[in-house]
């Protein structure tokens, strides 16, 4: 459960607004320690410009973001100090019409975060269902899967996507896909309280008893850990192991 924990972690983080400003270059060093190297003022420059257009894409300003993007067409696909791409913030951040611009305007959709999600894994665990579609169009691979194992799936459940799940299974995304972690799409449904989306996993045909690799967890035994009684309850009605 981990590695799983660790995504979680890091979209939160990026939900949150974290923005690694104490990284920032160009600072005045304290007393004692290396000026900056020549560059560095320009480096910081260009570090500040994609802080702030994240900052444009989380309040969802298109405008603001086509202003910085008309006078600074190279911060499209640059990176922010925690490793984000523009169009990997509008997904986790569920800006559509932003990402939707950033796609039109030639963001590259293969692009990775630190956990290794693309801009359709974003997407998804945003809930931006009409991004996710655009994003299918321009040639994303719906079986792709992050450094953890988890497939797009995995994300909108375990954040509680419900139109984003109901679009990925219409794609074809198997409900019943394992990441590294042996945890199944409903495993995280039912860890998360999320009822309507394990609802629709079970009617999709989800696999109950799934455990996970190290622990031996079942989604039931993820609900009682959790204490989600409801969730025991529609796990047992649908046939679960108590």
């Amino acid at each position: 459960m981990k590695l799983a924990i660790t995504s979680l972690f890091v979209v939160t983080l990026i939900l949150a607004g974290c923005s690694g400003k104490g990284l920032v270059a160009g600072e005045t060093p304290p007393a004692g320690e290396p000026r900056p190297v020549p560059g560095g003022e320009k480096r910081a420059e260009a570090a500040q410009r994609q802080e702030d257009l994240g900052k444009s894409i989380k309040a969802g300003d298109l405008e603001a973001v086509k202003r910085t993007l008309q006078e600074h067409p190279e911060a499209l696909d640059a990176r922010n100090l925690n490793g984000f791409t523009p169009l990997l913030l509008a997904g986790y951040h569920g800006r559509a019409e932003i990402g939707l611009y950033l796609v039109e305007a030639g963001a590259d959709i293969e692009a990775q975060d630190p956990m290794g999600n693309n801009a359709y894994m974003a997407a998804a665990s945003g809930g931006s269902t009409d991004l996710i579609r655009v994003l299918l169009e321009k040639g994303a691979d719906p079986r792709f899967r992050n450094r953890l194992g988890q497939s797009a799936l995995h994300q909108a459940c375990l954040l509680g996507r419900l139109e984003a799940v109901q679009l990925l299974i219409g794609e074809g995304a198997d409900v019943n896909a394992v990441d590294e972690s042996g945890a199944t799409p409903l495993y995280w449904a039912a860890s998360k309280n999320q009822l309507p989306i394990a609802e629709l996993l079970i009617e999709k045909g989800a696999k109950l008893d799934v455990a996970t690799i190290s622990q031996r967890m079942r989604p039931i035994d993820a609900a009682r850990v959790h204490q989600h009684q409801r969730m025991v309850e529609l796990l047992q009605d649908h046939g679960a192991d108590a």
